[in-house]
């Protein structure tokens, strides 16, 4: 019987219903290691209906059901119906919530994305769309779910140039980006029918919530780690951004690249010292931090083996 409009819409759950949250990660190739989030016992009604089956098996009545319904502004209810009565459940699970907050922690980890770098990528985005008329083919979504070697910065020239604000994206940038869209298009079924401008806009809005989400995990961990419990405590570590540290070294040391075009790489403005020097002081400090932590690593032989690794670069670049 067709639906009136304006009449809400009613899903029943069975054997053909819409995974849950969790199951549906189950499907998600987000390269997780181990059983942690499979054990999560979830579901977006798992819980309730535990409940309820163990109610009817007490009283022998009806079988407790759920059911969900769509209001005509496509916000979804979950009812639960059972022999004492009906309950409009507005709350997620907390198997649910878990999962999300793993998933959260596990794929963002403690990188560093550039939120200003995803809204620039998407919003160039939509400027090659809506201003230059350029047909993305493949669509842009399919290469932002893949980050691959198929779809490598250097694929995204000539006539790919439209995709390079996406594909030049750091890893963590990626990585948050591609979570956002994997969630969004689980719990809003209709974002692949939305025009590709809203798809942008609501993933932008989504990635900055999801880094928000993130980094109260770090915090906990950090304290749960090196804490002290004192008041206004504020847990920075001693080096306050080991990981670019490390990498400037690597940069510099490996790579031979100036500390001036390390910084302009990093847009670190040189100070008039370093313009009448030629010098890059901010960045040389970075990399003496990292190279520090290197040699530490190598019980004293970061110098021994980054010259083993440019030699064998020449190597192979004279071989070529």
């Amino acid at each position: 019987m067709p639906r009136e409009p304006g009449q809400p819409e009613f899903h029943h759950r069975g054997e053909m219903e819409e995974p849950t949250f969790s199951e549906w990660m189950e499907d998600q190739d987000f390269s997780l290691q181990g059983d942690f989030l499979w054990d999560l016992e979830g579901g977006l009604s798992r819980n309730w209906r535990k409940r309820l089956e163990a109610d009817d098996w007490e009283i022998g009545w009806p079988e407790g059901i759920i059911r969900s319904v769509r209001l005509p502004d496509g916000l979804r209810l979950w009812l639960a119906i059972d022999p004492y009565g009906i309950e409009v459940l507005t709350k997620y699970s907390r198997s649910d919530l878990a999962a999300l907050g793993a998933l959260t922690g596990y794929q963002v980890g403690d990188g560093e994305a550039d939120i200003k770098e995803i809204r620039w990528a998407l919003d160039w985005v939509v400027h090659w769309m809506e201003e230059s008329g350029e047909r993305f083919d493949p669509p842009w979504q399919e290469v932002l779910q893949d980050y691959s070697s198929n779809f490598s910065p250097k694929w995204a020239t000539g006539e790919n140039v439209h995709y390079a604000s996406l594909v030049n994206l750091t890893y963590a940038e990626q990585k948050l980006l591609q979570l956002a869209f994997a969630l969004v298009r689980y719990y809003r079924p209709e974002f692949e029918g939305w025009p590709d401008k809203k798809q942008c806009e609501f993933l932008k809005a989504a990635c900055e919530r999801i880094n928000n989400v993130a980094k109260p995990i770090n915090q906990l961990a950090r304290f749960l780690e090196v804490g002290t419990g004192a008041r206004g405590e504020k847990l920075r570590l001693p080096i306050e951004d080991a990981e670019r540290d490390v990498k400037v070294a690597e940069w510099h040391d490996l790579r031979g690249l100036p500390y001036q075009d390390i910084g302009l790489m990093l847009r670190i403005e040189p100070t008039k010292g370093d313009e009448i020097k030629r010098e890059q002081q901010r960045v040389r400090k970075m990399a003496e931090r990292g190279r520090k932590l290197l040699n530490d690593a190598l019980d004293g032989g970061w110098d021994d083996y980054a010259a083993r690794v440019r030699r064998l670069r020449q190597q192979t670049a004279n071989e070529e």
